[in-house]
Order: structure tokens, then sequence, then C-alpha cells
């Protein structure tokens, strides 16, 4: 064989020509076919190429996409409601925010209002009852001047018809002017006469003739108020009537008691014992006498 033939048992030898790769490929094909007890192993198929793809998608492909494009256009819409809402909401939330605050400050004025309302209500029933108390107040100077009126009508008619103890009764006042002045000079005396007996407290004894009988009474006269008498022997003791004169007595109950206060206050005038506190009872007119003098 020359240096261009290949030899391979069992088979006739070729010349080398062509190009190196068939002659590889042969040399290839010859290794492979060639099994060890000599015979030749049949051919294996060669697997078929794989199929060229499309570049397109395909068309479950498409509907999947179109799937979440609507989707995803979905999304976007309700993302867009949600922005409106949470606007909407949050303009709401703002104008309840503003109506709590003007709530707020109403109810802060109407309670300032309120506060102010009951200060003045006190202070309208602090001066209501400041105006009963000087009403009660000036009802009571009322009664007080209407009681020294009276009492100094009672002086004057007094004075004028001479129950001063002197039983020489004052005439009207004169028409002419120049007798004027004697008649005031005598007023005035013996209205200077009263005050002093109204201010004084005076003691006497007296004489009286009851039935044939003559007996004496110690008086206790205590200004214009209340006129006291008592026996001597200190067993009967009262007072002076002074709208009838007449001598009324003690209750049994309550004559020691007075007797043994009104001698004590004739022996404290007579200086025959010390001053000191004695209880002497001061006799009220009734009633129905002091409706009669009105």
């Amino acid at each position: 064989m020359g240096p261009n033939t290949i030899s391979c048992p069992g088979r006739p030898a070729r010349p080398r020509g062509g190009s190196a790769l068939s002659g590889t490929i042969l040399a290839a094909l010859v290794l492979f076919g060639a099994l060890p007890g000599g015979k030749a192993q049949e051919e294996v198929p060669l697997p078929a190429p794989p199929k060229a793809r499309s570049p397109l998608p395909s068309r479950k492909a498409r509907s999947k996409a179109r799937e979440l494009l609507v989707l995803l256009g979905k999304i976007r819409e309700a993302r867009q409601r949600i922005r409106k809402k949470a606007g909407a909401f949050r303009e709401e939330k703002k104008a309840l925010e503003e109506e709590i605050q003007a709530l707020r400050s109403r109810i802060r004025k109407e309670r300032a209002e309120k506060a102010r309302l009951e200060k003045e209500r006190l202070q309208a029933r602090q001066r209501a009852q400041e105006a009963e108390e000087r009403a009660k107040a000036r009802e009571i100077e009322l009664r007080k001047a209407s009681l020294a009126g009276k009492k100094a009508r009672d002086a004057l008619e007094t004075l004028l018809s001479g129950r001063d103890g002197k039983g020489t009764p004052l005439s009207p006042p004169p028409a002419r002017p120049e007798d004027l002045a004697p008649w005031f000079r005598k007023f005035f005396l013996r209205l200077e006469v009263e005050a002093g007996k109204a201010r004084s407290v005076e003691a006497r004894r007296i004489r009286l003739e009851e039935g044939g009988r003559v007996f004496y009474l110690d008086l206790l006269r205590l200004g214009r108020v209340a006129l006291l008498w008592r026996t001597l022997d200190g067993r009967k003791a009262g007072w002076v009537d002074r709208t009838t004169g007449e001598r009324r007595p003690f209750p049994p109950a309550q004559a020691p008691f007075f007797s043994r206060e009104i001698g004590k206050a004739l022996e404290i005038l007579d200086r025959k014992a010390p001053p000191e506190l004695c209880l002497l009872p001061f006799p009220q007119v009734p009633p129905e006498v002091k409706e009669k003098k009105r």
C-alpha cells in the first residue's frame, strides 16, 4: 500500500483524496464501526436537529399578557379611586375638626356667659337681701319714730294739761306776739322738768285713806316707765296702772320676791344700803289699751 492509501480489515484500500475533513470523518466512521471481533457494528442514527422557534410569543402567552395588562389597568383605576376617596376623607375630616373647634369655642363662651349670669344673679340676690334688710331697718326706725312722736305728744299733753305734779294746766299759746315769750318760758321749763323726771328715779312715802282706814305706802318711780308700790310691812306689793291710776298687786307667787327687791331699791335710794343690782318688774300695757291709744 502506498502512502496515500488507508487499509481496513475486510474493506479495499481507498486512495487518499479530497479534503482533510472528509478523510477525518471516514477514519472516525471506520474506528467507530469496527468491533473487537473483527466485525463492523451497525450504524446508529443521529438525533434530529431542533426545530427553529418563532420570535413572536405564542397565543397563550399573548392572552396572559393581555390579562396582566387589564389587571394593571384595574389596579391603577382602584388606586385613583382610593386617592380620590382619601382626599375627600381628609377634606371631610378637616371640616369636622373645624366644626369641633367652633363648637368648643362656643361651649367656652356659653360657660363664660353662664358664669357671668350666675354671678349677676348672686349679686342681685345679695342686693335684694340688703334692700330687704334696709327696708326692715327703716320700718323699725319708723316704728321707733312713731313711738317717739307718740311719747312726745303725750308729754306735750301732759305739759299742757298740768299733770306734772303742780296741778296748774298750761294755757294755749296766746294770740299776741308780745305774750309768746312768757308762754314759751313756762313751756320749756315744764319740758325740762318732764325730761328730768323721765331720767330720774324717785322714792317717797304717801298717806292714804281707804274705807275709814289710814295706811302708808312706799312708792318707787322709775322715770316714766313704771311706778311701783309696797306696804310698810312688805307683805303686799304691786304697780300703778298709768292708764287708770289704779293700784294693781303682783301675783301671789311673785309678790314676796318683788317686795324684797323694791325694799332693797328703797334702802339704796335712802342711802341706807350700798349700791347693788336689783331685779325690778316693768309692767306691760295690755294690747287692747295700745289699740285704744292709737
